[in-house]
């Protein structure tokens, strides 16, 4: 029957298969591995015998009714019996080798322990594992037109793209949302501020909230609002009359709710000219709730469908491409019968309860997925080709208008591809559907799937997002402007609880490596550092982590990073180096005739054939350490700084080796390079330095030096005992630091704002010891100040506090070492730090970052300077939050 309006977005129940634990023994050797939200303890052993201590690798609460595997590496577990959890008998589904599946019973998701036992081979193993809290994941995604939202668990939804009339923000700041950010004023502690379901149309953006009522902003040109206005607003509304609502969906220029009591209400203009009702108010439709009660509903551009509670749909709105269909899906039989429905622009798709896949309406480039043209449009269900139902791999589990979930866990695509939607990496139109790269289900598991004309995007059994296709205006929540032909993790929601585990600070800004290898960066974009393909006119900056173009934990999977003034460099997993920015001198091992490139690049020879393990990049140079020990250094050579034993070569934006530290006569641990001059730290503890000795940065106890083109030692840092030993080593501008092998810190060159640590202000020629500062793991150096990581974990930084550098909650300079706030040893779970010209950031240990400092260009990484204040409050005076991940 068609009428002038219904729809659903699929109801899809896919098999859930999480993962309580990878158990390995840490005894054994095991371990390693993913991280997880919150802290978590575990045991597994024989009652009443000393359990074993055993890793966990990823934390899921058991909830009643889902699917669990349990493994236990090196016990086998093909003979098990039984399996209760927290006492209660649970439903075993399969034992083989060392895994198990069943089915959790009644036990309430949330803190505290949860023991699992498992009786196989006559005894009973024991697992307790202990849980800060359920992990939050994502619920559902809703690709609109040029922006997208996403709901979380916690009830929380996340918006990204195009911020048309506020439609991605809730705010008309900004003009491109480039990653999921928080719309703030849902907050899962109130019901009336608790979103159960989110619908964004072409430029407007409706939510469902948890005590019924719904809620709508953006444009409301056609009255999609619904609120007896058509002036629009950045600012929710609430939908007039609507307090029993479940969930929404939005097209073109209209909006539906899907009632609690099975009605259908619909608001705003299915085309031009044809009002849904009186246009701006919520209007009555003929599933009204008790002759028809509908489950779900879901739009194209101007139709919506609704799934009946008999299996049978039905259609309203625009026609012109017969996608109100021809009503045979009556609910009938099993081939009539749908449980699921999905809709875009102009057409809709069905999964029936014979397992078939069917389509019907427009069917341009192959939409319907029959493999045949069958006119360009047909009112007809066209069976989907290949998903029969008849294997694993054909029986599909969730769909989407032009994509389909497999019970495997893969996803398979069809259809129009300009953009590269079908994710296959091409952009060859797809009559029938084709494999989704990466997401086969054995690396990666889809449970829902939503695609709109010019995107795709997927919800993975882990919890994360991957999109893919058209991204002008940020819509894919990369990062970038940079489209796709195959799916890419969603910034901040890759489904791997990723976090930080690597940072570096440069001048205004900073990057991060998670735990994927995928790499973030932050800050000013000056001459494309951030990396993310966008010059600076198209991005001046960003205060908001962004994914770094092709290094996606992916194509790419970067082990180390280095931001320099306005490049950066990274190494990736295959030894590589690549390098993005300003390409001054060849600084990006480049032709210096390309003077700047905004997406990371290989270095000239090093493309991983001889293998870098670190890279250090600053002014107008860098340099890479090798897998042999050997160091390599191209850019600019005017000081030396390169370390050919020659400055008549002024430049070279080849890789060259440094004179004398080959692998073989001498062998560097650790690299860094300062404004003009370079180290290296050798694996006798030795730190030897090179270029400009201007205020004697390179630390060899002559005033009279004025540059060295060879590796020299520092002196008092030879290696020559365990008194001259270094175990690491920070260069920025034109001072040095070394953490020594017994724990103090020693610093040498300029020290006019007291950042050498020795009390005075003078420069130092050879190292001096940093005063009062217990003993240090780690130091990083700025500009005009210095930082130290301690062996308590905490954190001291002295020398300039002119924008709060210090993080010590004022700007009084310090030439000793002063506490930062809140990294006193005692609370602070600091892994790593990292200081930039004028910020500095701290890693905690569960992945968060801390920053303080400067942030005139979002240098912090939060949006702590969205209003241009003065420059005296461009800084954070003690340190504050960074998201990476979760």
């Amino acid at each position: 029957m068609n009428w002038a309006s219904l729809g659903k977005p699929p109801i899809q129940q896919p098999l859930t298969i999480l993962f309580i634990g990878a158990l390995v023994s840490a005894c054994g050797g095991g371990g390693g591995g993913g991280s997880a939200a919150g802290n978590n303890t575990s045991s597994v052993g024989i009652k009443p015998a000393t359990p074993e201590i055993f890793t966990v690798y990823q934390n899921k609460v058991p909830s009643t009714g889902k699917d669990y595997v349990l493994e236990i590496a090196g016990v086998s577990l093909e003979n098990t019996s039984a399996v209760a959890v927290n006492g209660e008998p649970a439903e075993l589904l399969i034992a083989a080798d060392s895994q198990l599946r069943f089915v959790a019973p009644g036990v309430a998701a949330g803190e505290g322990q949860t023991e699992i036992s498992v009786t196989t081979g006559g005894q009973t193993l024991y697992t307790h594992v202990n849980y800060d809290a359920p992990i939050d994941q994502v619920s559902k995604v809703s690709v609109g037109r040029s922006h997208s939202c996403l709901l979380r668990d916690s009830k929380q939804i996340y918006c990204w793209g195009r911020n048309t009339s506020g439609i991605a923000a809730a705010n008309y700041d900004p003009d491109i949302v480039y990653v999921p950010t928080r719309i703030s004023k849902y907050n899962a502690s109130l019901t009336a501020l608790s979103v159960v379901d989110v619908a964004t149309g072409d430029y407007h953006t409706c939510v469902a909230l948890e005590n019924g009522a719904v809620e709508c902003w953006g444009q409301d040109s056609r009255g999609q609002m619904g609120n007896s206005s058509t002036s629009g607003s950045a600012i929710p509304l609430a939908v007039d009359g609507i307090s029993n609502a479940t969930k929404v969906s939005a097209g073109e220029r209209h909006s539906c709710a899907l009632l609690a009591t099975g009605a259908l209400t619909c608001w705003g203009e299915w085309a031009s000219g044809v009002d849904i009702g009186d246009g701006d108010t919520p209007a009555s439709t003929p599933i009204d709730g008790i002759t028809k009660v509908a489950t779900a509903i879901a739009s194209g551009a101007a139709h919506v469908c609704a799934l009946l509670d008999n299996g049978a749909v039905e259609c309203g709105g625009n026609n012109q491409f017969f996608q109100l269909s021809d009503g045979s899906l009556d609910g009938s039989s099993a081939a009539k019968s749908a449980t699921a429905i999905a809709s875009a622009s102009n057409h809709t798709c069905a999964l029936l309860e014979n397992d078939d896949v069917v389509c019907w309406g427009y069917n341009g480039n192959g939409s319907l997925g029959s493999n045949s043209f069958v006119g360009a449009s047909s009112a007809a269900p066209q069976k989907v080709d290949g998903i029969d139902g008849l294997t694993p791999d054909t029986t599909a589990i969730a769909i989407s208008a032009n994509c389909a979930a497999m019970e495997t866990g893969a996803l398979k695509c069809w259809g129009e591809n300009d953009y590269g939607i079908v994710g296959d990496g091409t952009t060859e139109h797809r009559l029938s559907p084709v494999a989704v790269i990466g997401l086969d289900g054995v690396n990666r598991s889809v449970a829902k799937v939503t695609n709109n004309a010019n995107r795709t995007c997927a919800t993975l059994e882990t919890g994360g997002v991957m999109c893919w296709g058209y991204a002008l205006y940020g819509r894919l929540g990369l990062g970038n402007w940079d489209s796709q032909s195959s799916p890419r993790p969603v910034s901040l929601f890759n489904g791997t609880d990723a976090h930080a585990i690597a940072l570096d600070m440069g001048q205004d800004g900073g990057c991060a490596i998670d735990t994927s290898g995928a790499l973030s960066c932050w800050g000013t974009n000056d001459n494309g550092v951030l990396g993310t393909g966008q010059n600076q006119t198209a991005l001046e900056f960003t205060d908001t982590p962004m994914a770094v173009s092709g290094i996606d934990g992916i194509s790419a999977t970067a082990t180390h990073i280095s931001r320099g003034y306005s490049s950066a460099c990274a190494v990736l997993s295959t030894g590589a180096v690549q390098c993005w920015g300003y390409n001054d001198y060849g600084m990006l091992g480049q032709d210096p005739n390309i003077s700047k490139n905004a997406s990371p690049t290989n270095v000239y020879g090093l493309d991983g054939t001889t293998k870098a393990t670190a890279v250090a990049i600053g002014y107008s140079h860098a340099c890479a350490l090798m897998e042999t020990g050997a160091v390599k250094c191209w850019g600019e050579n005017y000081d030396g700084q390169l370390g050919i034993d020659s400055t008549v070569t002024t430049e070279s934006y080849q890789p060259v080796d440094v004179t004398s530290l080959d692998g073989v006569t001498a062998r560097a641990t650790q690299i860094d390079v300062g404004e003009y001059n370079s180290c290296a730290l050798l694996d006798t503890g030795a730190v030897k330095c090179w270029g400009s000795n201007s205020d004697g940065r390179l630390g060899v106890g002559d005033d009279q030096v004025y540059q060295l083109d060879t590796p020299t030692v520092v002196a008092g840092i030879d290696g020559s005992s365990d008194a001259s030993r270094a175990k690491s080593l920070s260069l920025e501008w034109n001072h040095g630091c070394a953490v020594m092998k017994n724990g103090s810190v020693r610093c040498w060159g300029a020290n006019g704002s007291g950042q050498l640590g020795d009390g005075l202000t003078e420069n130092a020629y050879t190292p001096v010891e940093v005063q009062g500062l217990p003993s240090a793991t780690d130091v990083s150096v700025g500009s005009d100040f210095t930082c130290a990581r301690l062996s308590n974990s905490g954190a001291k930084c002295w020398g300039s506090n002119s924008d709060g550098t210090l993080g010590r909650g004022n700007q009084l300079d310090s030439a000793t070492p002063a506490t930062v706030i809140g990294f006193n040893g005692d609370n602070a779970a600091l892994a790593a730090l990292s200081v930039g010209e004028r910020n500095a950031c701290g890693l905690m240990t569960n992945g968060a970052l801390m920053c303080w400092g400067r942030s005139s260009t979002g240098a912090l990484g939060n949006d702590y300077l969205k209003n241009n204040e003065p420059t005296m409050e461009l800084m954070a005076e003690s340190p504050t939050g960074i998201i990476i991940g979760f």
